[in-house]
């Protein structure tokens, strides 16, 4: 696999993160990033829930953004608040258009911490992601 991904510390976590893969698969600098998540839930996702993520280039900053993690959710039919259960879900977002000076053959470092309405944590992995042109 061309990414890797490593939980933050060790949990437990209300998101258990089973599966975490790309299409396509390596991520091109010229297609949007499809997500498909897979993870258990051990806690209900509020109303309000968020992940933010910080995308660094070496020390570079890249992207430092909240979103909306029930929005997410929705667009693969979860509707928040989401109880336990076990789930697949598709994140697709734009890499070009958000970033359009990325280099081909870059690699990116990626921080996500989702968390609840309350601010308890969900969540939180670090990944590298290698583009390919």
């Amino acid at each position: 696999m061309t990414n890797a991904v490593k939980l933050c510390s060790d949990g437990p976590w209300a998101m258990e993160l089973t599966d975490l893969s790309f299409d396509p698969d390596p991520p091109s600098i010229k297609k949007d990033i499809t997500e498909i998540w897979r993870f258990s839930l051990r806690d209900v996702i509020t109303e309000g829930a968020t992940f933010h993520e910080v995308w660094k280039v070496g020390a570079m900053v890249i992207v430092d953004r909240d979103v909306d993690l029930c929005s997410v959710l929705s667009k693969s039919g979860l509707q928040c608040p989401v109880p336990p259960g076990d789930y697949t879900v598709r994140y697709t977002y734009p890499v070009a258009g958000d970033q359009p000076n990325i280099p081909p053959f870059v690699t990116i470092k990626v921080r996500r911490g989702f968390y609840n309405a309350d601010r308890s944590s969900l969540l939180c992995y670090d990944m590298t992601l290698k583009f390919v042109p």
